[in-house]
């Protein structure tokens, strides 16, 4: 059975995290599949540009496609969707995820995972982090640019300088989200902060793999931010800032077997957008 939930955040704060131990995984199995759209697009409205166009719209097109919704032209596929199990007490260790998102950004192992602001972008638009892990920040503009983070993280951290790198460390689980108080109200980003290590990030053909899962019955969600623009805030005429629908949950049940590949699906749809309130 599939439901979908509304939810802001996969998890809490650090005191409220489930237990969950480090084992030797012997014979795991692995979920893998895809989450694909259903249905007719979404018109997401474009984001204009409205500060520093020498660096944040080098195409000169004056708007920025919104980064909140990706569908694959191939095969439907929808790109970013956060894949996990929601109720797994024991696996792998926590590092296997580390190592394996530090993989994926091309960094080496031991550095920190990392968060850019490049033309006026998030760069990742969603990240995976370890919980107590640290982050560095940085900027590869030449302006003024800020990371206001709230969530299970609250910063408000500047970066006036290009290359300036602001390091911190992740220390409750939880959703954060990312916005920009410097005049760039398109850039929008989320970290997830995770317990354990069975959480993937949908490729940019909806594709996900969790790997050494120990056989049992498990919990399988996927987590897609919300595309609608609810709200629209504005001063002197200029947009400020945006607040999005809510984040979806879709949820299934997943049975692993020893030494054997389980796939499981998820179809996402404007049916799956709670209305606006």
């Amino acid at each position: 059975m599939l439901l979908a939930l509304w939810l802001v955040a996969p998890g809490g704060a650090e005191s409220q995290v489930p237990k969950y131990e480090a084992i030797e995984v012997v014979d795991g199995g692995a979920i893998v599949g895809l989450v694909t759209w259903t249905g007719d697009l979404p018109e997401l409205q474009h984001l204009p540009i409205t500060k520093n166009p020498e660096v944040c719209d080098l195409s000169g097109a004056g708007v920025r496609p919104s980064p909140r919704l990706i569908v694959s032209e191939e095969n439907r596929g929808v790109g970013n969707t956060v894949v996990y199990l929601a109720d797994i007490g024991k696996g792998k260790a926590l590092d296997a995820l580390l190592t394996a998102e530090l993989l994926k950004a091309e960094l080496e192992p031991g550095q920190n995972l990392r968060i850019d602001q490049a033309q006026c972008i998030y760069e990742p638009h969603i990240t995976l982090a370890p919980l107590r892990a640290e982050l560095d920040m940085t900027s590869s503009d030449d302006l003024l640019h800020n990371l206001h983070m709230s969530g299970s993280a609250r910063y408000n951290l500047a970066f006036p300088i290009k290359d300036k790198v602001i390091t911190r460390r992740l220390r409750k689980a939880g959703l954060i989200s990312i916005a920009c108080d410097a005049g760039h109200s398109w850039m929008s980003a989320y970290i997830h902060v995770v317990h354990h290590p069975y959480y993937a990030i949908t490729d940019d053909e909806g594709g996900f793999t969790l790997s050494d899962v120990p056989a049992g019955k498990y919990s399988l969600h996927a987590w897609h931010e919300g595309w609608d623009i609810v709200k629209t805030e504005a001063q002197g005429g200029q947009i400020t800032g945006y607040e999005f629908s809510e984040p979806i949950i879709l949820e299934d049940e997943v049975t692993v077997a020893a030494g054997t590949e389980t796939q499981a699906n998820f179809e996402l749809s404007n049916a799956s957008e709670p209305e606006s309130q």
